[in-house]
């Protein structure tokens, strides 16, 4: 059986989930734009696909837990930004976990730290 090794850290990953017909490169450079002003150098905002419906917008975070309401509120007027997307927070371990079973399922099968 392979294990995977990884240096853990406290590495978040916030997802904010998409159908994939909206736009949301777009989307990211704005999000981007605006996490830049707030001078958050250690986040990093990626396009990641999930499946044939879904896409995701990930916030990679270094050593904090994302500030998620504020951000929601400040990203809410952008176009095709809707402040009620589901979103949720996981560690790094957890969202590699959901992209490799394609299951949110995985959330809950990992012990929380």
């Amino acid at each position: 059986q392979l294990k995977y090794k990884r240096l853990v850290l406290n590495t978040h990953k916030w997802v904010l989930s998409f159908p994939v017909h909206v736009p949301i490169d777009a989307l990211v450079d704005e999000m981007k734009k605006i996490v830049e002003m707030e001078e958050k150098q250690d986040w990093k905002i990626t396009h990641d696909p999930y499946n044939r419906t879904t896409q995701f917008i990930v916030v990679h975070t270094r050593n904090q837990f994302p500030e998620t309401e504020y951000y929601l509120k400040k990203w809410a007027e952008l176009p095709f930004f809707d402040q009620n997307i589901n979103n949720f927070v996981l560690l790094s371990a957890q969202y590699e976990q959901v992209q490799r079973l394609k299951s949110w399922d995985a959330i809950h099968k990992i012990p929380q730290e």
